[in-house]
C-alpha cells in the first residue's frame, strides 16, 4: 500500500511539473512597454530554500523512504489517499487555469500591452485559481507523504507566496483594469468561489 502511495505521489508531482514547465516555455517574453510589478526581495530566498528541499525530499521519498522516518508523521492511510486525490485534482485545476489564461500566462506579475482580464474557466468564479491549485497540490502531497519537510517548506512556501503575492497582484490588476476589475472582485472569491 505504501509503495502504491509513493508511486501515486510521484505521478502527481511529475504531472504538476510537466504542466508548469509546458506553460512556462510557452509564456511570451516580456514585450516592450509592459509593466513588470516585480516579486520583491523575499522570492529568491524562498526559491533557494524551496527547490532543494522539494527535490531532495522527493528523491528520498521515492528511492530511500526509510531515511525520512524521523520526519514522517503518523497519518491514517485513508487521509493519505484523500490527500493524493486532492493533489491530483489540483493538477487538473492547474492545467485548466493555464489553458484558460492562454497567451496571457506569465510566471511573473506583469501586465502587457493589450492585456485581457480573464474571466472564463476557473476565473469565472475565482480570481486566483492558480494559487488554489498550488495549495491543493502542496497540501495534498503533504498529507499523502506525511512528510514534515513537505508540510513545512513546500506547503509553507506556497502559503507564503499566496500571502505576499496576492495583494500585489490585486493592486496591479485594479490599476490596469479599474472598475472592470472592481466589479469582478465584487462577484468572485479570491481562492474559492463566493458562497453568497
Amino acid at each position: 500500500m505504501e509503495t502504491l502511495l509513493r508511486i501515486g505521489f510521484f505521478v502527481v508531482a511529475l504531472s504538476m511539473m510537466v504542466v508548469r514547465m509546458r506553460w512556462a516555455r510557452r509564456a511570451e517574453v516580456l514585450e516592450p512597454g509592459a509593466r513588470d510589478v516585480g516579486e520583491g526581495a523575499w522570492v529568491l530566498p524562498l526559491r533557494i530554500l524551496f527547490l532543494p528541499v522539494w527535490i531532495g525530499t522527493l528523491g528520498l521519498y521515492l528511492l530511500r523512504p526509510e531515511v525520512l522516518a524521523p520526519v514522517t508523521l503518523t497519518v491514517p492511510m485513508g487521509l493519505r489517499w484523500a490527500g493524493l486525490a486532492v493533489a491530483a485534482a489540483g493538477v487538473g485545476l492547474l492545467a485548466w487555469v493555464h489553458q484558460s489564461l492562454g497567451v496571457w500566462f506569465s510566471h511573473r506579475l506583469r501586465i502587457r500591452e493589450g492585456h485581457a482580464l480573464i474571466m472564463v474557466g476557473p476565473y469565472k468564479t475565482v480570481r486566483h485559481p492558480m494559487y488554489t491549485a498550488f495549495l491543493m497540490i502542496s497540501g495534498g502531497l503533504f498529507l499523502a507523504s506525511a512528510l514534515l519537510p513537505i508540510g513545512v517548506v513546500v506547503l509553507g512556501g506556497v502559503i507564503a507566496v499566496v500571502w505576499f503575492r496576492t495583494p500585489k497582484e490585486e493592486r496591479m490588476l485594479t490599476e490596469a483594469f479599474g472598475d472592470e476589475y472592481r466589479r469582478y472582485v465584487a462577484r468572485t472569491g479570491a481562492l474559492f468561489p463566493k458562497l453568497s
